[in-house]
């Protein structure tokens, strides 16, 4: 599928509750995206992030993501099947960029996303 700007691109948005996801080619880089809070990662095309990607959608389709919201700012965690927690986090600049102590800590700014199935 090719984006507005006629780059390859998949965008999952899955039911109600679960994590959706996209993933965006860009030249020689890959930009993978997970969550509500436009969390992504920018990587190669090299064998070991395409295994990542994987992972991480596996992990999508289980449940086992969660983000923060913050002030302007988001935290998604990625528990991977091997055990391996991947974190990455998005700011809203300006506002975003100024510091707020703890803000990750904030239980009720918390989403558990949901699985894929039943």
């Amino acid at each position: 599928m090719r984006g507005e700007d006629d780059l390859p691109s998949v965008s999952v948005v899955p039911r109600p509750g679960a994590c959706p996801f996209y993933w965006l080619e860009w030249g020689d880089a890959l930009i993978f995206g997970m969550g509500e809070g436009a969390c992504r990662w920018e990587l190669s095309k090299d064998p070991q992030d395409i295994d990542f990607v994987e992972a991480a959608v596996e992990a999508a389709i289980a449940g086992h993501v969660s983000e923060v919201f913050g002030p302007h700012r988001s935290q998604l965690t990625v528990r991977l099947a091997n055990g391996v927690t991947e974190r990455t986090s998005q700011v809203n600049a300006p506002v975003g960029c100024l510091p707020v102590p703890f803000w990750t800590r904030n239980k009720r700014r918390r989403k558990d996303y949901l699985p894929y199935g039943p």
